[in-house]
């Protein structure tokens, strides 16, 4: 919706339901993977991958389907999950592949062909209270104090997720 503003958007989505959750919402939306890229004939000006490509097992082959794809000049706006240290139930049941450093992020996108930008972590303000909330987690998990269960998290997050939604955009202004 935030990108509308911009120009023209379309979508790609490997699930169905999010592809027909999109279309309800009236977003151009085709079902499909990146590696199957379904916009034949058109280029981009800009292409976005908001934590997609930890879920995408070959991350290196969807980078440089996506250099080919845009415009000369086109810009390439990432976000992805960070620290393997952070690695937790929650990137098994969102189906990741792995946590990326800055260093092996851009050593990916240069061979791809991309010129970096802007390269930065975010998130830094919340990045003490998520390594104490995730030792603590595995610290009470590892003492069966709390129980988790892969597919399904006995914590509720509706609080903690207001707070630092409020801290991050505090982060981005």
């Amino acid at each position: 919706e935030y990108l509308r503003k911009f120009g023209t958007t379309k979508g790609l989505e490997m699930h169905l339901p999010y592809v027909e959750l999109a279309r309800e919402k009236g977003f151009e939306v085709k079902l499909a993977k990146i590696e199957d890229w379904p916009f034949e004939s058109e280029k981009f000006d800009i292409i976005s991958l908001f934590d997609v490509i930890e879920h995408i097992e070959n991350d290196s082959a969807a980078l440089r389907k996506i250099y080919e794809e845009l415009n000369p000049g086109g810009l390439i706006v990432i976000s992805v999950p960070a620290f393997r240290i952070l690695w937790s139930s929650t990137d098994i049941v969102a189906h990741h592949f792995r946590r990326y450093r800055k260093q092996e992020l851009r050593k990916k996108l240069e061979t791809a062909g991309f010129e970096i930008v802007k390269l930065t972590y975010f998130n830094s303000y919340l990045a003490p209270l998520i390594f104490v909330f995730l030792f603590l987690k595995r610290f009470l998990t590892f003492n069966n104090a709390i129980k988790t269960k892969l597919n399904h998290e006995y914590f509720n997050y509706s609080f903690l997720n207001n707070l630092c939604k409020n801290i991050l955009f505090k982060e981005a202004n």
